[in-house]
């Protein structure tokens, strides 16, 4: 059991559905394995053929569940040409507290300032 978790790289004695277990050493397992990337830009990977969630998680050093929780999986299957996102596409918003100002109404009409003898009925004959 040691030497097949050696040579498949496996943390555990838990093995998926669908997931390749290799029983002699091969180089090309070895350096495909150690290989890790990172993450592009874009945040995501486009499944190719053969491809799994643990072989996508190993390129990439993230966990299945990330990978599942990232991209709302209920099951290991995936499909080619399938985006898998590999960081959380969830945006958390900061709610801003903005004190909101009473409308100010506007002033309509004519404005006059008012002196002796001056009225309202003098200033319309005017």
């Amino acid at each position: 059991m040691k030497a097949l978790k050696r040579i498949n790289h496996l943390d555990s004695n838990t093995i998926l559905v669908g997931q390749k277990i290799y029983l002699k050493d091969k180089e090309s397992t070895i350096e495909y394995y150690i290989t890790s990337r990172e993450i592009p830009d874009c945040g995501y990977h486009i499944v190719k053929n053969g491809e799994t969630l643990y072989r996508i998680s190993k390129m990439y050093d993230l966990t299945i569940i990330d990978l599942m929780n990232f991209n709302k999986l209920s099951s290991y299957t995936i499909k080619v040409g399938e985006k898998i996102w590999l960081k959380s596409t969830v945006k958390k918003y900061a709610k801003k507290v903005q004190k909101q100002k009473s409308p100010v109404p506007k002033k309509t009409g004519i404005s006059f300032s008012k002196k002796e003898g001056n009225s309202l009925s003098n200033r319309a004959k005017a």
